[in-house]
């Protein structure tokens, strides 16, 4: 063997080893002759990640955010609602508890005839 081919093999096992013990792909730190036991008592790690919400959220609150400039500039009312009485909820700040109870009561008389 001379000084490449020796060169290549490190870096091969260097790469074996990077993904033999990487926690992205398979089961963390386990020796390759037990993986299988291993993923059969515990299961694929992947199988247990959340999906993440995060970018229709974030598409959510920009169309909203439209929403509120279209109303602005248009002078439009969306529910009965202004631009401006936002606003102006927003700079009073909103009691959750009330608005809740409304709500509730709003919803309670629309069932009784």
């Amino acid at each position: 063997m001379d000084r490449s081919d020796t060169e290549k093999r490190r870096r091969k096992l260097l790469a074996q080893t990077r993904s033999l013990y990487s926690e992205r792909h398979s089961a963390p730190a386990v020796h390759p002759r037990y993986r299988n036991a291993y993923n059969s008592i515990y299961g694929d790690r992947e199988d247990e990640e959340p999906a993440s919400t995060f970018g229709l959220r974030v598409v959510f609150c920009c169309l909203l955010f439209i929403g509120f400039v279209m109303m602005d500039n248009y002078d439009l009312k969306v529910a009965d609602v202004s631009s401006s009485q936002i606003t102006e909820a927003v700079k009073d700040g909103v009691d959750v508890q009330a608005v809740w109870q409304e709500l509730q009561n709003f919803a309670g008389q629309e069932d009784v005839p």
